[in-house]
């Protein structure tokens, strides 16, 4: 009988030892803590209405046969779009967490063109995993408040009302919470702005982990 419990004692011990510390579970709680309903947070523009790069994510996310993220998901999804400068290097990362398991994909943007003039995106679709593992890069991105940021382009510190260049847009859906903001050119920003350095921060994490370039 002791023996049996040493033996079972030392199974737990070593199962526990082998599960890797993360704080996403944490995280959500806080996050979803303060929404009695369900929470969906888009930028409006000055006239009121839907920012144009929420519009076009939309129309983008037709295009690539995504599911809709506005009534939420059933852990957490984050979807990094990148709206850059140069149409044919376009692409959309998208990282789940459900059930425990995180996985994540890149879908590459390829326009297909109509005429000279107008075009629709097809999509190449890569499965990525982050070099040093699923807790240190999960842990960096939390911790560099990619669930909170607020939108860099309501504020004239952050790059709001930039030009020609790329802007990166982030949706964000938990079981509670829809969010949508965006950053316009946050490299230039990053000396002038804490929020532009955190999203420039995400580009770069992703860059180091998951090739992304």
């Amino acid at each position: 009988m002791k023996n049996n419990i040493i033996v079972a004692f030392l199974l737990v011990l070593f199962f526990t030892s082998c599960k890797e510390p993360t704080t996403i579970d944490h995280q959500l709680i806080i996050f979803d803590s303060s929404a009695k309903t369900f929470e969906r947070e888009i930028p409006l523009s000055r006239n009121g209405r839907p920012d144009i790069f929420y519009t076009s994510t939309k129309v983008n996310q037709l295009q690539l046969e995504l599911d809709s993220l506005e009534n939420g998901f059933d852990g957490l999804q984050i979807r990094i779009w990148y709206d850059v400068a140069y149409i044919n290097k376009q692409k959309v990362v998208i990282i789940s967490y459900s059930k425990a398991h995180w996985t994540a994909s890149v879908y590459k943007m390829v326009p297909i063109w109509e005429t000279k003039d107008r075009y629709h995106f097809s999509k190449k679709t890569n499965n990525v995993t982050p070099k040093s593992g699923w807790t240190n890069f999960s842990n960096e991105l939390l911790n560099l408040q990619i669930l909170t940021l607020p939108n860099g382009n309501d504020d004239q510190n952050c790059g709001a009302g930039g030009g020609d260049g790329s802007t990166y847009n982030v949706e964000i859906a938990t079981k509670k919470h829809y969010r949508y903001y965006g950053y316009w050119e946050p490299e230039e920003y990053r000396d002038k702005c804490q929020q532009a350095k955190n999203m420039s921060d995400i580009l770069r994490l992703l860059k180091k982990e998951l090739g992304i370039e």
